[in-house]
């Protein structure tokens, strides 16, 4: 674990890839985080340990452009996390009297997965502030 992040550092100081670099960016995420999971850490903390790296890595090497793409991406998830999860919050009004329904069903455990998400991107929010200072 900790050779995969300090390759995560040394690849994130290496500064930001744009354009037709960015896939190098993705494909180097992915293996990373394909090699990673390999050793049974719960997808958040492994998802944690990535984004506290990489972060470490943008406040070292003074990138700002690449912090404040992490904070955009942070909000862009929260948002999208907080939209979805009112959206099956109202949708739960459809069913407000069908008990044992497996749509029913569906959609609570939608719910409590994007509670959860939202949880989780806020650990990250305050993590990254936290690296800031």
């Amino acid at each position: 674990m900790k050779k995969a992040i300090a390759a995560s550092e040394q690849f994130a100081a290496l500064g930001a890839l744009t354009g037709r670099n960015k896939k190098i960016d993705e494909d180097f995420e992915a293996l990373l985080s394909e090699k990673v999971s390999a050793l049974g850490l719960e997808p958040s903390v492994l998802e944690r340990t990535m984004f506290e790296a990489k972060v470490k890595a943008l406040v070292e090497a003074d990138d700002q452009d690449g912090l404040h793409r992490q904070r955009s991406w942070i909000r862009e998830e929260m948002d999208k996390a907080k939209k979805e999860l009112h959206q099956l919050e109202n949708n739960i009004a459809f069913f407000s009297g069908a008990k044992g329904n497996p749509l029913l069903d569906a959609a609570l455990g939608k719910i409590e997965a994007h509670k959860a998400r939202v949880e989780e991107l806020t650990v990250l929010r305050k993590l990254f502030n936290s690296l800031l200072k």
